[in-house]
């Protein structure tokens, strides 16, 4: 899964986004052939430097990181 963008209407915005991170920090990240692992590697060091570039322009033009990640050059890992 890859959402880019997800439509909120104002009035109920915050207690989605309360939701939303809470259920995010939930998903089990890790190895792709454990089936237990909702959130598997990116491919390539390239898709991860895309996606890392992107957050930081959309932090850039004003948007909030509600969690975190650790980029070292090569992964990013999640931080909640």
């Amino acid at each position: 899964m890859n959402t880019r963008r997800i439509i909120i209407q104002r009035g109920i915005y915050e207690e989605f986004l309360r939701k939303f991170v809470a259920r995010t920090k939930e998903l089990p990240a890790g190895d792709p052939l454990n089936p237990q692992t909702i959130i598997g590697p990116i491919i390539t060091s390239q898709a991860v430097k895309m996606i890392d570039d992107r957050v930081k322009e959309a932090v850039a033009r004003g948007a909030k990181a509600h969690t975190g990640a650790k980029y070292d050059g090569r992964s990013i890992t999640p931080r909640f």
